[in-house]
């Protein structure tokens, strides 16, 4: 929303605040509290001027933050706990009434769109579901490969894929992790961005002062949004609620909410949250998660291989961009007409076979050297760049606490002038 155009006085109101004032000259008790009332209907219109800017001044400050989180390591456990009693597991651990059915331990790199991701996942409910996911995404490529740990001799699948895919899904940990808001689809700037929004606040939220941000659209005609954002903690989100309203069916809720900050690497990051989901069209009717962040560390430097997963030897893998499959640092199985052959190598496929994803064979050996990502020389520019709006909005709200002042003063010397007009009163009539 672009800032509110300063709106032409009203005629009306200017001849109510002439009378007003000739009113408190000759004595009219009616007009001065005219005086008062306009004076009071001015401050507000001023204040409804001054939430635009800081509306403003939130998503300059959303948009740094996410340049700050930029180059990030964090290390969480994830416990999820559900609602039904039909997820209840003997002996699990229980949070407000809720036992535990699944428990989650995860490792997220994240730098310029690139992510990889280790997910040690065990479920508690069938107790025969553990396994750990390895994941990345390079920004063309993504490689991933999955182990069941409750099968010794199962083999590692693994695939190479064009599109990023589920894989890298965190589910609404990627709204704790601040890389997308519950969709999967959109990072808070973006939705600032698109959707139009109204604000409200300061108000407390877990502690922190906080400003209201309410969507007044739906995004797809289905998701609206409220999310309370802390200035003076670099903007972090202190809570956001998601409702998804499908036609005809009762709404779908989701909150991130008692939200923990901790400064890490100078900046303000969630390192504890919650996560409801209500879901009435399920059975469980959904369930809570509870996000503990073990490490957390900014501006970290990576080289463009991390992104890239190397696969085990002996892992199953199926490259869907060469269209073919393999078994990693072994060998693969050849068509020579009379059957199938297994033939032994030591290479990467693509490099014997060139790949389709848009480069030849020839063009991948000659592409650039491996690159290091320098996020530390950034950061300290960012953090300055931050302060910059934090002051702005600190700038402005000392404006609201002055407008309150002088309304107090007006206040105060419109009931001054009340009691000296009945004090008098009283008198003449005495008299």
């Amino acid at each position: 929303m672009g800032r509110m155009r300063k709106k032409a006085p009203n005629p009306l109101i200017i001849l109510q605040y002439k009378m007003s004032v000739n009113g408190c000259i000759t004595g009219d008790i009616m007009k001065k509290c005219i005086v008062f009332f306009v004076l009071v209907l001015f401050a507000n219109s001023l204040s409804a001027v001054d939430v635009k800017m800081d509306l403003q001044s939130i998503k300059e400050g959303i948009t740094i933050r996410e340049k700050l989180l930029n180059g990030v390591h964090v290390e969480y456990i994830q416990k999820t706990y559900g609602r039904s009693q039909i997820n209840a597991v003997k002996g699990a651990e229980v949070f407000d009434g809720q036992s535990m059915i699944q428990l989650q331990q995860s490792t997220v790199d994240y730098v310029d769109e690139k992510i990889r991701v280790e997910i040690y996942s065990k479920d508690l409910l069938s107790g025969q579901n553990a396994y750990v996911r390895n994941a990345a995404w390079d920004g063309k490529v993504r490689t991933a490969y999955i182990k069941n740990l409750q099968k010794s001799d199962d083999k590692l699948r693994g695939t190479v894929k064009s599109s990023k895919g589920s894989s890298l899904e965190l589910g609404c940990w990627q709204t704790a992790l601040e890389l997308n808001v519950f969709d999967f689809k959109n990072k808070l700037s973006n939705l600032l961005e698109i959707l139009s929004w109204n604000i409200e606040g300061p108000e407390s939220i877990g502690g922190y002062e906080a400003y209201k941000l309410s969507s007044t659209k739906m995004l797809y005609d289905a998701f609206s949004y409220e999310i309370w954002i802390s200035p003076a903690h670099d903007f972090a989100p202190v809570q956001i609620i998601c409702t998804i309203q499908l036609k005809d069916r009762d709404p779908i809720i989701q909150k991130l909410q008692n939200v923990k900050l901790e400064k890490r690497d100078n900046v303000w990051a969630i390192v504890n949250a919650n996560i409801d989901v209500l879901n009435p069209h399920i059975t469980n009717k959904g369930g809570t998660s509870v996000f503990q962040v073990t490490e957390y560390l900014v501006g970290q430097e990576y080289d463009d291989s991390f992104f890239t997963i190397d696969f085990p030897r002996g892992t199953w893998v199926y490259d869907s961009i060469l269209e073919m499959g393999y078994i990693a640092g072994e060998g693969m199985w050849v068509d020579k007409g009379s059957g199938l052959e297994f033939v032994e190598w030591a290479q990467n496929p693509a490099d014997l076979f060139g790949s389709k994803s848009g480069f030849s064979k020839k063009e991948q050996k000659t592409q650039t050297p491996v690159q290091i990502i320098d996020n530390k020389s950034k950061h300290s520019d960012l953090k300055s760049q931050v302060k910059c709006v934090q002051a702005k909005s600190k700038k402005a709200s000392c404006f609201s606490k002055l407008k309150l002042f002088i309304l107090g003063i007006i206040t105060i010397l419109a009931l001054f002038l009340l009691s000296i007009y009945l004090i008098n009163h009283r008198k003449g009539k005495s008299s």
